[in-house]
């Protein structure tokens, strides 16, 4: 269970919630609502200025990065790749903080075998994102951060993405939040969704029981 008491930072209201492991968790609301600070947040990237957030029985906020990257990891909206690094050098960083290196069974996992020396800007938006969520699976963590991570991909790989997303909750046992305006794939293939508006929660439960007209016209009209 991830457990957030009473979270806030600067425009982020006070937010407090129980997230169950093993669900994808769709984060919905307009932009500048606090979905992009709520995952900074959450991911230690921005230090909260109160509340806290707990995995099971530990703090996450007191923890120095090794430890809490072993416990979460976080995909933000377009990443920047600078330098030409090879895929294989790219899905390794998710191995910093673990004595064993060694990536081999991820890229097994993604089919990334056959482009592992390619170089890493080389690829297709649809490989690029594999390439993430294989780096992200590296680092073991039980929770995964998605900030919007469809935006660049046709059709043919958001829907491919999404399954995928789908199968690392169902068969990993992942909890993934991840804040996406796809209500079409939220509404096949999400467990449950949080509701923002204007920095704070608005809403938390199942998706079949939230994702309603109601709900859609007071977030987004």
């Amino acid at each position: 269970m991830l457990t957030l008491t009473s979270l806030r930072y600067r425009w982020l209201k006070p937010c407090s919630l129980n997230l169950p492991q093993g669900k994808m968790i769709a984060l919905l609301g307009k932009n500048g609502c606090g979905k992009s600070t709520l995952l900074k947040c959450m991911a230690g990237i921005w230090t909260p200025e109160g509340g806290d957030i707990h995995w099971h029985t530990q703090s996450l906020l007191s923890l120095p990065r090794t430890e809490l990257s072993r416990i979460l990891t976080y995909l933000p909206q377009n990443p920047a790749v600078h330098f030409p690094y090879s895929v294989e050098e790219m899905v390794a960083m998710g191995r910093y903080s673990h004595l064993n290196k060694s990536c081999e069974h991820v890229l097994h996992t993604l089919d990334l075998v056959p482009l592992r020396h390619r170089p890493f800007h080389t690829l297709s938006g649809g490989e690029k994102q594999r390439v993430y969520i294989a780096r992200a699976l590296a680092t073991e963590a039980p929770i995964f951060l998605l900030d919007e991570p469809t935006n660049s991909l046709d059709i043919r790989h958001q829907l491919e993405f999404w399954q995928l997303l789908r199968q690392l909750a169902t068969e990993s046992g992942k909890t993934l939040i991840v804040a996406t305006h796809d209500l079409i794939a939220v509404s096949r293939l999400f467990d449950e969704v949080i509701l923002m508006h204007e920095g704070s929660i608005a809403g938390h439960g199942p998706q079949k029981a939230l994702l309603n007209k109601k709900n859609l016209d007071s977030l987004f009209l």
